[in-house]
């Protein structure tokens, strides 16, 4: 993993949800996972995503593309400005 690599985390619903957003990223992209339960919610899971090169705009796009994804969508934010709080206008 390169020294400037982005670190992000958000919500998702199910594990089956953040696993295949991995599955949209770019072909090469280096990543590193790790996802954690944190119940409670219909959001139960955060996940911490570290990439080498994807910004977050084309993170959000990722996660357009995930049938259902929309919670990852509204919560992705670089880890140092993450809340965990959806944005329900991002679509």
């Amino acid at each position: 993993m390169k020294l400037s690599a982005k670190r992000y985390r958000f919500l998702a619903e199910c594990p089956i949800d953040a696993v295949a957003l991995l599955g949209k990223l770019p072909p090469g992209e280096e990543v590193a996972f790790a996802l954690i339960r944190v119940g409670g919610s219909f959001a139960s899971f955060e996940a911490d995503l570290i990439v080498a090169t994807l910004d977050l705009e084309a993170l959000r796009a990722a996660c357009r593309s995930v049938e259902d994804g929309h919670v990852m969508l509204q919560t992705v934010q670089p880890i140092d400005q993450y809340t965990g709080e959806r944005d329900y206008e991002l679509k």
